[in-house]
Formats: C-alpha cells, sequence, structure tokens
C-alpha cells in the first residue's frame, strides 16, 4: 500500500497491491513501471491529475493485466480506454476525472470488454452526453454504484432512461440534474438502494425525496448538500429509515422549529442509529444541540459555520463519547467550554477548531492532556494562539501528525 504524493526518488516494490498516484502531475507511465513495474499484484491504481497520455496507458495494462480498479484523468480518450479494456477484462471499477475527450465509444468498449463492471464514477466528465448514459443503460446493467457529478451536457430525462433499465444500483451520487422525476423513477426501480447522494439539485424537492423514502426502506446514507428546495423536516418517514449518515449542509433546520425557534428534539433524536452527521452551513435552532446530544452512535459530527447555536452549550456535545471527529469552523466557543467538552471525548482523533476566535493556548494545553489520540488539528484563524501553546500541545501529543496554523500571526 504506497500512496506517491509527488514526484518521487523512484523506489522499485514487488509486492504491490494498491498504488495512489493522485496528483503527481508530472509523473508519467514510466515512472509508474519504474515503482511497480516488478509487481505481479497491482490490482488497484489511482492515477488521476497525471500526465499520462493513451500510449502510457496501454504500456499500464500490458504490464498490469490484472487490474481490477482504477482511477484515470482527463488526458484519457476513447482510444486509450480501448486499449486498457482490452489487456485488464477483469476491472471491476473505473473512475474518471475531468476528461473531456470520453464519450459514449469508449464507455461501449468498457462495458463490452469488462463484464464484471459494477462501478462507474465520472467527474467533470465535459464530453458526456445523453448518448453515453444510454449506452450504459442498454450494456450495464450489472452496475452496483454509479456517479455522475458535473457533466452539464446529460439531460435528466437520459438518467431516467438508465434508472428503467438498471435495477441493480445500491450506490448512487448525482450532480445539479437530480430531479423529483429522477428520484421518483430511481426508487420504484432499485428498492434495495442504501446510499443516495446529491449535490446542489436545484430541481429537487421534497416530493422527489419522500418518494426515495418510501420505496428504498434499506437506506443508510443520505446526502442532500445544497440542496436548498428541500427541507428536511418536511419530509414525511425520513426518521424511519435506517440512516447511518445524514449530510444536510447548507439547508435549514428552522421549519422544525415553533415560533420560539424551539427545535423539535424528538424528531431528530429518532435518527439513534447515525454515526455521521453533517449540517456545515445550517441554519439551527436555539437547541438543536440539546437533539444531537441524544444521538449516541455518533462518531463523526460536522458543525462548521452552522448559524443560530448558542456557543456556550457546545459542551453539551460532551455526551457524545464516541465522537472521533468534530468540526467546529467557526463557531464562538470559547476556551472554559471547549475544555468541558474534550475532556470527555476520549476517542477524538481529529477536531476542526478553524476561526474559532476566541480560543487561546488554554484550549491547547487542555487538547495536550484529555485528547491523547488527536492525529488532526486546525486552529486556523484562532488569533491568540502562540508558539507557547503550540509546543505545549506538539510535546503531549505523540500520535499528532497534521496541524494547521495558518493565519495564526502569533505563531512563527
Amino acid at each position: 500500500d504506497f500512496h506517491l504524493k509527488k514526484e518521487p526518488k523512484i523506489r522499485s516494490f514487488n509486492t504491490l497491491e494498491y498504488l495512489n498516484v493522485n496528483g503527481c502531475i508530472e509523473l508519467g507511465h514510466e515512472g509508474i513501471l519504474a515503482c511497480a513495474g516488478n509487481s505481479s499484484n497491482l490490482t488497484h491504481l489511482f492515477a488521476s491529475d497525471t500526465a499520462i497520455t493513451d500510449e502510457g496507458w496501454q504500456q499500464l495494462a500490458l504490464h498490469f493485466p490484472q487490474l481490477k480498479t482504477l482511477e484515470i484523468g482527463k488526458e484519457i480518450t476513447d482510444g486509450g480506454l480501448l486499449l486498457i479494456t482490452l489487456q485488464c477484462p477483469n476491472l471491476e471499477s473505473l473512475t474518471i476525472k475531468g476528461s473531456s475527450s470520453i464519450t459514449e465509444k469508449g464507455l461501449s468498449e468498457v462495458l463490452s470488454n469488462c463484464p464484471n463492471m459494477h462501478t462507474l464514477r465520472f467527474y467533470h466528465c465535459l464530453g458526456l452526453a445523453d448518448e453515453a448514459v444510454d449506452c450504459i443503460a442498454i450494456s450495464g446493467r450489472n452496475i452496483k454504484e454509479f456517479v455522475l457529478v458535473d457533466s452539464p451536457n446529460v439531460n435528466p430525462e437520459a438518467i431516467e432512461r438508465l434508472f428503467q433499465n438498471v435495477k441493480t444500483l445500491e450506490t448512487l451520487q448525482l450532480g445539479e440534474q437530480a430531479t423529483d422525476a429522477i428520484l421518483q423513477e430511481l426508487s420504484c426501480s432499485n428498492p434495495q438502494l442504501t446510499s443516495f447522494s446529491c449535490i446542489n439539485a436545484k430541481q429537487l424537492h421534497k416530493e422527489g425525496v419522500e418518494s426515495l423514502v418510501r420505496n428504498c426502506s434499506h437506506l443508510e446514507v443520505l446526502d442532500l448538500q445544497s440542496c436548498f428546495n428541500v427541507r428536511l423536516g418536511e419530509v414525511e418517514g425520513l426518521t424511519f429509515l435506517p440512516l447511518k449518515r445524514l449530510t444536510y449542509s447548507g439547508g435549514t433546520l428552522l421549519n422544525l422549529s415553533n415560533e420560539n425557534q424551539k427545535f423539535d428534539e424528538n424528531w431528530l433524536s429518532n435518527f439513534y442509529r447515525l454515526t455521521q452527521l453533517d449540517l456545515a452551513g445550517t441554519d439551527c435552532a436555539a437547541n438543536t444541540l440539546d437533539a444531537i446530544m441524544n444521538l449516541k452512535a455518533l462518531q463523526s459530527l460536522n458543525l462548521a459555520e452552522c448559524s443560530g447555536l448558542i456557543p456556550s452549550e457546545l459542551s453539551l456535545l460532551s455526551k457524545l463519547q464516541n465522537l472521533r471527529t468534530l468540526n467546529l469552523k467557526g463557531q464562538k466557543i470559547d476556551d472554559q467550554t471547549l475544555c468541558v467538552l474534550v475532556k470527555e471525548l476520549p476517542l477524538l482523533e481529529e477536531l476542526d477548531l478553524s476561526y474559532c476566535v476566541e480560543l487561546s493556548d488554554e484550549s491547547l494545553s487542555v487538547l495536550a492532556s484529555a485528547c491523547l489520540h488527536l492525529r488532526t488539528l486546525s486552529v486556523e484563524g484562532c488569533r491568540k494562539i502562540s508558539d507557547d501553546g503550540l509546543e505545549n500541545l506538539l510535546q503531549s501529543s505523540p500520535s499528532l501528525s497534521s496541524l494547521n496554523v495558518k493565519d495564526c500571526p502569533h505563531v512563527f
């Protein structure tokens, strides 16, 4: 398992099964061959944002015919996909990021040459149009995971046709093309769906989400990021789902409040199975924290830049003793409240306190003694933090591997 973060001093590995060179923008196929060319076990290769051409991919495919998972970037064309899939018939998962040259011709070759393909992900692929999605609808009958984000030339009608034919989906992520009609078709043809995500879907309303809730009773992941026309509290039946992850960033929970801006605690408490909750940027009611503190299974909580929360009541989150990840970016929490909070969170591994401007070195001192498993910490924009506080933290936090101190004027 080797993650190459930049142009390497090449070293050869003979037993690699997983190689990630995403973001090595000057790396060509020669570098990968020098690193893993002697490995007969490589089955997972992630190489988006690299300089690998179609010819380079052909060489890689010849060396690694056993590949099952592949992530490629903007240089790939239909011709390159043909060269890859002819040599790697065992491919099961394909992710393409940023290519404007992939069309239905390339996808037809993928699905024809790789009969075990079950995962297709497309991000920012401007060359994809309705014909490409129709190709998947005809030949991708065994697809279990499908992602289509930022592909503006694909119309909602084509996505509807896809779901009329593909009835094996378990995981789906869409962008702004998501509509009520799409979710209605999806939920009727794929009741086994367990994960649905969409981003910035302006044409999605509660009626579409309700059809998903009504028909997909096994849904465990629901992500409605920046879907401003969906008011979560108005979606009937949502609390009956076995949800483990819920993302509702940028929305509002105020529709669940009465005239005194009091939140219906019982509504959110019904999501007792949740292990991840993301409400970043959400308009919250004053007593939202009273509801969240009842979600005892939570391991990850994101309250970044949420408005309406009472800073002194953030200490209520100390009841969530299974928390491993907590994001409080932009909250007006002070040293005293943070100290009460983190002393009761012994499992905390990742903490984001960016722009919590009231915090000082006192908070760092408590983190050093209370959070022995802390691996990642951001205090960006915490202008009262100084070198002395950081030195104390670093000396007492052997597990800390990532620290963000941008925009801290007293740190030198």
